[in-house]
């Protein structure tokens, strides 16, 4: 049987590379910090699935 994740080339490091960024930002403004780490995870090409995890994650740092 196949494995099948749907990991869509989202990584460890790259979590942890978002984790790190949110933590950087939740001292700025809600709007910026929303913008800065939207623009960031999609350089980082995670996608949609993921940044709605990463906002969820944001919320419990002081919101997106």
């Amino acid at each position: 049987m196949k494995n099948n994740r749907n990991f869509t080339k989202f990584t460890l490091p790259c979590l942890t590379s978002i984790i790190e960024a949110l933590e950087y930002f939740q001292d700025f403004e809600s709007q910026v910090r929303a913008t800065a780490i939207a623009l960031y995870a999609a350089e980082l090409g995670i996608s949609n699935l993921h940044l709605y995890a990463i906002s969820h994650y944001a919320g419990l740092l002081g919101g997106v």
